[in-house]
């Protein structure tokens, strides 16, 4: 399917004829571009700043280790002074570790929720 860029113009100004080869359902308008730049919690949002601290922190260019001692349920690493944290399973929340959280996918507090990743400076 199309990426939706502009939920008021037809085909969600995907092209400029405005028709498409598949249907575009009513529902995707949310999930345009330019509705997705207002909203600071949007998946595109959360992409673009995880880009700018990738590029800004040197992430793509240290090694990765795997944190082996991470709880059940949870995949993390390091890399660059960066540990990253997913909590992987389903309904099950872990416990936030110490450090600054730069970046994550869903509002955290004192636990990481379940299908939420976390960036840490620790």
């Amino acid at each position: 399917m199309p990426l939706p860029w502009s939920a008021a113009e037809p085909a969600y100004g995907f092209n400029s004829t405005g028709e498409t080869w598949l249907p575009q359902p009513a529902e995707w308008a949310s999930l345009a571009r330019d509705a997705q730049r207002e909203d600071p919690t949007s998946t595109l949002n959360l992409y673009t700043e995880a880009l700018r601290l990738r590029r800004e922190l040197g992430l793509a260019e240290g090694a990765i280790e795997w944190i082996a001692d991470a709880p059940a349920g949870v995949v993390a690493f390091r890399t660059s002074g960066i540990e990253v944290w997913s909590a992987v399973e389903p309904g099950v929340e872990v416990p936030l570790p110490d450090g600054e959280v730069v970046l994550a996918s869903a509002t955290v507090t004192d636990t990481i929720p379940a299908d939420t990743t976390v960036w840490l400076r620790r």
